[in-house]
């Protein structure tokens, strides 16, 4: 009788009969079980054949596979998430914050370096005006976690630009001062209109100097302009 196999019932392979687990040889064909036997179900709960694996994951979705083994590796490869790929959350507002009080910190050891080289060397060293924007910039960065914000990009140059000009002040003031007759003392503090009006002849006395500030300000500029892709606010 042919039909759906019993739970131990075995499959000729010649004929394609169902044979009772009792029958020693094909019932149709006279075949031997142990040459024609296709195939047998295996005890109440198995399952006949090779058994589909898990073969591979792709994105977290499974694949079955028949007879491949099981590889963890794999598994928990296509599991995990890539959360390096994953874009960043955008800066918040105390990301920003700390961005700026980062670039203010930054601003003033800027400041305090070039000022040093020049004392220091009693030379104004322009290339160390270029440093300035490299120092605020990832400054205002590393201050707000690395989280890009467009609000970050003029608060890096506005930085930038005032400890150009404090530091241009200052070693002004400092040659100055080592010029006056003895005796004589050199304010530092002076009004803001004079501050900028000393700059402004210190500047034009030098023209290059206007070249290191433009580098040092797109540096202020492209550093924090280029977090802006792992997020923006």
């Amino acid at each position: 009788m042919q039909g759906e196999p019993f739970v131990n019932d075995w499959v000729c392979g010649n004929c394609k009969s169902i044979n009772r687990a009792s029958a020693n040889s094909c019932y149709s064909c006279g075949g031997a079980r142990e040459i024609v036997a296709a195939s047998e179900t295996r005890p109440l709960g198995g399952v006949s054949g090779p058994s589909p694996t898990l073969a591979a994951m792709d994105g977290g979705v499974g694949v079955a596979a028949l007879g491949s083994p099981l590889d963890p590796g794999a598994l928990a490869g296509g599991l995990a998430t890539t959360t390096a790929d994953a874009p960043s959350r955008p800066a918040s507002t105390s990301d920003i914050l700390g961005g700026l009080l980062a670039g203010v910190v930054a601003a003033v050891l800027a400041t305090a370096i070039w000022y040093g080289v020049v004392a220091v060397s009693q030379y104004q060293v322009g290339l160390v005006a270029i440093a300035v924007g490299f120092i605020v910039g990832y400054g205002v960065v590393l201050g707000a976690s690395r989280r890009g914000s467009v609000v970050l990009v003029p608060i890096s140059v506005v930085l930038t630009l005032l400890a150009l000009v404090i530091s241009e002040y200052l070693i002004v003031a400092h040659f100055v001062g080592q010029l006056a007759p003895e005796g004589v003392t050199i304010e530092l503090i002076q009004p803001p209109d004079l501050i900028v009006s000393v700059v402004m002849d210190s500047v034009q006395a030098d023209p290059l100097t206007l070249v290191f500030w433009a580098i040092a300000l797109f540096q202020a500029f492209a550093i924090p302009a280029r977090s802006i892709g792992r997020g923006a606010a």
